[in-house]
């Protein structure tokens, strides 16, 4: 696995009143943890999945973590951007992510990266 020791702890607030936020947390919550197979596009594998409130422009912001030839990467997008999610991937206006498992918890989240 990760023998890296940092981490980043974030303060998740769920959205439960956006339709995009909902759609990933039902899509990633019914991913096996085998997740999608055999596809790299854009920054790699989906990892991990959360939201956070933005208030500057009043919708959340969705924060995935990728991981791509053993690095992992920090993607961050509005929910107005997410056209279709899936169990096994999540189309954006301009790439296709393949979810690879999935990550939820309730309060804080630690990222190995």
């Amino acid at each position: 696995m990760n023998n890296d020791h940092d981490y980043i702890r974030l303060t998740k607030i769920w959205e439960r009143s956006s339709s995009a936020a909902a759609a990933l947390q039902d899509a990633l919550t019914h991913v096996p943890p085998e997740g999608a197979f055999g596809h790299r596009l854009g920054l790699g594998y989906i990892i991990d999945g959360w939201f956070l409130a933005n208030p500057t422009v009043g919708r959340p912001m969705m924060v995935l973590r990728f991981r791509r030839n053993g690095l992992c990467n920090l993607g961050l997008f509005t929910s107005s951007l997410i056209l279709n999610v899936s169990e096994a991937e999540i189309r954006t206006e301009n790439s296709i992510y393949k979810v690879e498992r999935r990550w939820f918890e309730t309060e804080t989240c630690h990222i190995e990266h």
